[in-house]
């Protein structure tokens, strides 16, 4: 996530205000969350999505040992909960 963080001030808000909370997920939380996404620009936010769908979406290689193997790397590199959450405020944000 090092170039994210370089390039979207919005993800690192995001990440920051996750990292605070320690992953403990509220409703609470959610809603800070959506409020600071809404004060960025669509095409941020779309960027932002863009990143984490490509770095922890599922990729099916036709190997099944391989795709075993990718999502145990994932698990351990990344923090996949982080991601989802993510994922889920800016849908929520480009909705309203």
């Amino acid at each position: 996530m090092g170039k994210l963080t370089e390039e979207s001030k919005l993800y690192v808000e995001l990440s920051r205000k996750y990292e605070e909370e320690k992953g403990n997920i509220s409703l609470s939380l959610f809603n800070e969350c959506v409020d600071i996404a809404l004060k960025s620009n669509k095409r941020e936010i779309q960027f932002v999505l863009f990143n984490l769908r490509y770095l922890y979406g599922d990729v099916d290689t036709g190997f099944e040992q391989v795709n075993k193997m990718t999502k145990q790397i994932k698990t351990l590199a990344g923090d996949n909960l982080k991601a989802v959450f993510m994922i889920s405020v800016l849908e929520t944000t480009l909705n309203e």
